[in-house]
């Protein structure tokens, strides 16, 4: 009889499991990724990115950033933020800015690091945007006049072309 009530733990612990799943792939990620399962996550997430969910690009493309759940790579995290960045994601732009600043996954572009910077501004609140606004002051600072002046060139091309289109 102890058996049995030991089989019956465990299925009922096994239904329980699977009554957690919802028919949201977003809420199970979130899941996932709050019990530090990264690999499911990354997993639940990977079609909505690959579907165009610039929330879901942006979420892979810190899960790469960091090696959480997958293979760390930079230039794959790049690649998702750029996705995100061009559907207006506002943080995805503060990364991808920051990665361009750095030459991380992508070939170092100051002008573009401070276009992407400066689009993340508007979109960001609190320590994000205070994040935004010091990292675009401090590369201020390391850029030419030349490079400044690519960059505004940019930030104007996007403004009129839309942020999609951005280059």
């Amino acid at each position: 009889m102890k058996r049995m009530a030991g089989v019956f733990l465990v299925l009922a612990m096994l239904v329980s499991a699977n009554a957690l799943a919802s028919d949201d792939p977003r809420v199970d990620a979130k899941a996932a990724f709050e019990r530090k399962d990264y690999a499911e996550a990354a997993k639940l997430i990977e079609p909505l990115a690959s579907q165009g969910d610039a929330a879901a690009q942006f979420n892979l493309g810190v899960l790469y950033i960091n090696g959480q759940g997958v293979e760390r790579n930079a230039a794959t995290a790049a690649s998702w933020f750029d996705k995100a960045a061009r559907q207006g994601n506002a943080l995805a732009q503060l990364n991808l800015g920051i990665l361009f600043r750095e030459g991380m996954g992508v070939e170092k572009d100051l002008p573009r690091a401070y276009m992407w910077l400066d689009m993340a501004v508007p979109g960001l609140h609190g320590d994000d945007n205070q994040q935004a606004v010091r990292h675009r002051r401090e590369l201020s600072k390391e850029m030419t006049a030349e490079q400044m002046q690519e960059a505004l060139d940019m930030i104007d091309n996007c403004q009129q072309v839309g942020v999609k289109n951005c280059d």
